[in-house]
């Protein structure tokens, strides 16, 4: 009998699957073997004291996604430990990039992150100054450039700027850095921030997080994202909390939908993880449903629709308020 992690039906099927072991027993002898679902989308956490492990069996997880047909593994190296997988193992190679200096594209940032990220408030004139910059310009320079052009007191250009010029030191953004379809590869995408302070690491993961999300809703890659991350509570005390956030709350909602129209196109592996929808009822006027897993056409779930879901969560939380302040679930 095989034990496939985070599936409820029964395991005896080809979907993708990683072996990450086997069960223990208490008297120290193995058990049955223990598998991974890597058919879908899931949240999950490794944890334990130091020393037990936790960074090689997320190794071994990300190894198992190396060898899985139509998922995108892309992981957050804080430490270094997983430059690695790209080096020959006893003959086997897994595929694997390997990044030592990632940068993003500053585009990809909201005026709010940048003001979080560079310890700004919004409601100062620095920080105003600073959210005007970056809903108008992409880049770095065009952001200083705009601050320099406006009427605000000399003393707060200056200090938006020496701000900005901060950002500019960590090295991290670049108009042509990793866009989602280059994450979107064959190859597990290693990105080695070990370099990096806490601030430009945690923008790295905003903007990592944030555009291979969006892409996924606009359904500009067809693989389906693994987003590994090591030492994750560095994240969560920062500015890339918020694109953690979504990706835990919106992300499996939205691949869920695919999910449940899987049977429907059980040909090509690779389109188990493409988000599709019928556009029509099969057998209605106008809809011809072809063979094969081309059944059910596409349907682009739109941004206008994802903007919607997020008002209505975030107006259910509201009302999901005891006395004391805090959510009741």
């Amino acid at each position: 009998m095989t034990f496939v992690l985070g599936r409820d039906e029964d395991a005896a099927d080809d979907r993708p699957a990683g072996h990450i072991g086997q069960y223990r027993a208490r008297d120290g002898s193995h058990g049955e073997a223990l598998h991974l679902d890597l058919d879908g989308p899931h949240a999950a956490l490794i944890v334990g004291k130091r020393g037990y492990g936790k960074s090689y069996t997320l190794g071994v997880i990300v190894e198992e996604l190396a060898r899985t047909t139509g998922v995108a593994p892309v992981v957050i190296d804080p430490m270094g430990v997983f430059t690695t997988l790209a080096a020959e193992n006893d003959g086997d190679t897994i595929p694997a990039t390997v990044e030592p200096q990632p940068a993003v594209d500053p585009a990809t940032l909201d005026p709010r992150s940048w003001c979080a990220l560079l310890d700004l408030s919004a409601e100062s004139a620095p920080g105003g100054l600073l959210w005007q910059a970056a809903s108008e310009a992409d880049t770095l320079d065009a952001m200083c450039a705009h601050i320099e052009k406006t009427d605000a007191p000399a003393a707060d250009k200056r200090a938006a700027t020496n701000h900005l010029t901060l950002a500019r030191s960590w090295e991290i953004f670049d108009p042509e850095g990793l866009s989602p379809q280059e994450l979107a590869s064959e190859a597990v995408t290693v990105l080695d921030v070990s370099g990096l302070d806490t601030a430009p690491m945690n923008a790295v993961v905003r903007a990592v997080g944030e555009g291979l999300y969006r892409a996924r809703v606009d359904d500009t890659i067809s693989r389906l994202p693994w987003l590994v991350l090591d030492e994750v509570h560095t994240f969560f005390d920062g500015v890339g909390a918020a694109a953690l956030r979504t990706i835990l709350t919106l992300a499996n909602d939205f691949d869920t939908r695919a999910r449940a129209r899987r049977e429907s196109r059980d040909g090509d592996p690779a389109s188990w993880c493409r988000p599709r929808r019928c556009c029509l009822p099969v057998g209605s006027a106008g809809c011809t449903p072809p063979d094969g897993p081309q059944r059910y056409r596409r349907l682009r779930t739109r941004t206008a629709d994802l903007h919607a879901h997020l008002a209505r969560r975030a107006a259910s939380n509201r009302t999901r308020r005891c006395p004391c302040r805090r959510r009741c679930h």
